[in-house]
């Protein structure tokens, strides 16, 4: 099924809700005899085109509700719509109903836009655009009109969410959302921070947005890179962190790391109990570790690009405590795998780590585990920028 079919299939009956709920709103703005009882007011003026305006209205969100298609319904308020017209020309509800009766797909659309763009702040209005946009298969024109009906109306979000999320699972819709969810209405970063980021279907193609240009901020980059690496999308988030992170996420990288924990898995991501944890030294060129006796296990942790073979990692450690040898090591694995490629236990002063080969992926989980023993002296130490040299 495209991606128009799967939105129509959750627009049609969304749509047919938000007409019911929007005729109320028509009628709360109507006089209290019109808004009240339409029938009544057309009876004692019979001028009153708002008041049949009100009563068509009414008839085809009546209709729709027992389960009558949209079209069926508008038919069945053709009069009323008709006599509307008469005494009052410009009732672009009116329009929009007879244009809805007809069933004409190009004139329906053209006098919906047009009703549409006179009264931008009727729900029902917009409902009805929208879905001669979903009955088309117009998916990019569907886009545009959810715009249009939450930057009015922002408190429907939660039932025009999930049908943007199915038109954001098309990869065509990309450059559509690029375009039109710029950022100038409120709604558009909640869409992506409360609905959006939060759905694993959508994280690839949300990915190929961001790309594109910015979107919310650095929480919402975390978030969503966190989620890429999550659904095993490791290459996407290499390449967003490559944008969000101003680094080099995806090529083979040599030099100094820094400590920074800002974007992780491809920054640090470090442990932080109370007996167990690491930190980045004020200065930033040492990371700090603490564990007291019995505690021990991963305690920091990056992804990075596997550099180029063969190359060498190299790190001081300057313990401040007296320890086992084994107190702390490097390990890497390739994102995914159980076990570990490389092991090595973390001397005191220089240690330098050499491989001949690389691995047989494009990037690399580098852990750090530290451990203090049972019956031994709580474990301080600290090690020095992580520098990787090539060949």
């Amino acid at each position: 099924m495209t991606a128009g079919g799967h939105i129509g299939r959750l627009a049609i009956s969304g749509a047919i809700g938000l007409m019911v709920s929007a005729a109320v709103g028509v009628h709360a703005l109507s006089a209290l005899s019109t808004k009240s009882a339409p029938e009544t007011a057309t009876a004692l003026f019979p001028l009153n085109g708002e008041a049949y305006e009100v009563a068509a209205f009414k008839a085809f969100t009546d209709a729709a509700s027992r389960g009558q298609s949209l079209k069926q319904a508008a038919q069945g308020a053709r009069e009323l719509s008709l006599s509307a017209l008469k005494r009052d020309p410009a009732s672009v509800k009116s329009h929009a109903l007879l244009a809805l009766a007809d069933g004409d797909a190009g004139p329906q659309e053209d006098v919906l836009t047009l009703a549409s763009r006179l009264n931008r702040r009727d729900l029902t209005l917009q409902g009805l655009v929208l879905e001669s946009h979903l009955a088309a298969n117009e998916v990019d024109r569907s886009i545009s009109s959810l715009d249009e009906i939450l930057r009015v109306h922002p408190t429907y979000h939660s039932e025009f969410f999930p049908i943007l999320g199915e038109a954001l699972l098309d990869d065509r819709t990309v450059p559509t959302f690029s375009a039109l969810l710029d950022g100038t209405s409120p709604w558009h970063e909640f869409f992506f921070t409360a609905y959006a980021v939060k759905q694993q279907p959508l994280l690839p193609n949300l990915a190929q947005l961001r790309l594109r240009r910015d979107l919310v901020d650095a929480e919402f980059d975390r978030t969503l890179i966190a989620g890429l690496i999550k659904i095993g999308e490791v290459e996407t988030a290499a390449e967003v962190f490559a944008v969000v992170g101003g680094s080099n996420g995806t090529g083979p990288v040599t030099g100094a790391l820094s400590w920074s924990a800002e974007f992780p898995p491809f920054d640090w991501q470090f442990t932080n109990e109370s007996d167990f944890r690491a930190q980045e030294s004020r200065d930033g060129a040492r990371l700090e570790l603490f564990a007291r006796p019995g505690q021990g296990g991963i305690i920091a942790q990056r992804i990075l690009p596997v550099p180029a073979a063969p190359f060498a990692i190299e790190l001081t450690q300057t313990a401040e405590t007296a320890s086992r040898a084994d107190a702390v090591r490097i390990e890497l694995r390739c994102p995914g795998d159980s076990e570990p490629f490389f092991v090595q236990a973390l001397g005191d002063g220089a240690n330098t780590l050499s491989f001949e080969s690389a691995p047989a992926c494009e990037q690399m989980l580098l852990g750090i585990y530290a451990r203090a023993f049972t019956g031994q002296q709580t474990l301080r130490t600290e090690l020095g920028q992580i520098t990787i040299t090539g060949s």
